[in-house]
């Protein structure tokens, strides 16, 4: 009832288990635990509103770590005529800039290192970065510059059936507040539409109160609100 995660396990050296919303209530968890060795660790993202489930893991001994927020948007394909929003991808020489942006913006996360181990978050963000620009996992990393082409935020965005779905977006320290995280969030619809996509999906934690002032700005509705939980053996 419970997954083996072998690329997270192999990419923290960690054992990783997870646990799905929907096996919560059928799962004998004793069963589940005691097949497994000392360290090794459960995960579970979990929907907000399934308190019956929540209720079943917290009493276990399940511990929430992290909320979360998902949106949702349908994008106005007439952003295409603003002449003023041009799409750039990321290569490879942009990738020490990039990741310096992301390990300055992401720091409060999931991955905790009681968890998955020293520096997790900064380790797993480098590689989230480094793999998009690559074209692996996401789809590609949207950059944009200053006047002087120097990168000052990214996003990277993967279509997953019929939607654009955010993974990470981040903005340098020295540019923050003057509006460049709307930028990039409009580049991301143009990306959409270029590929004929007209829904756009991003994740961001609960306790983030200026993206999600963002994003409700831009027209964004909340798709799902979540808790992730963890279980250490």
């Amino acid at each position: 009832m419970i997954n083996y995660l072998s690329w997270d396990s192999l990419f923290f050296g960690v054992s990783i288990y997870e646990l799905k919303n929907e096996d919560v209530i059928k799962v004998h968890l004793d069963t589940e635990v005691n097949n497994l060795g000392s360290g090794d660790l459960i995960q579970c993202k979990i929907n907000i509103e399934n308190l019956k489930s929540i209720e079943k893991l917290t009493k276990y001994g399940f511990s929430i770590e992290d909320s979360g927020v998902t949106y949702e948007m349908t994008v106005d394909n007439k952003i295409l005529k603003r002449s003023d929003f041009r799409v750039e991808l990321a290569v490879e020489k942009d990738r020490k800039v990039i990741q310096k942006i992301a390990q300055d913006a992401f720091s409060g996360t999931r991955f905790k290192d009681s968890y998955f181990g020293v520096n997790s978050a900064n380790k797993i963000y480098k590689h989230w970065v480094s793999a998009a620009i690559k074209g692996v996992h996401d789809d590609c990393c949207l950059i944009k510059k200053n006047k002087d082409e120097l990168i000052i935020g990214f996003a990277t965005v993967k279509k997953v059936d019929n939607y654009i779905k955010i993974g990470l977006i981040a903005v340098d320290n020295n540019y923050k507040r003057k509006g460049i995280a709307k930028e990039l969030m409009k580049l991301v619809e143009v990306y959409a539409v270029q590929n004929n996509v007209d829904r756009i999906m991003v994740t961001t934690q609960c306790n983030n109160n200026a993206a999600k002032s963002l994003y409700r700005s831009m027209g964004y509705s909340i798709f799902s609100e979540f808790y992730w939980l963890y279980f250490k053996v």
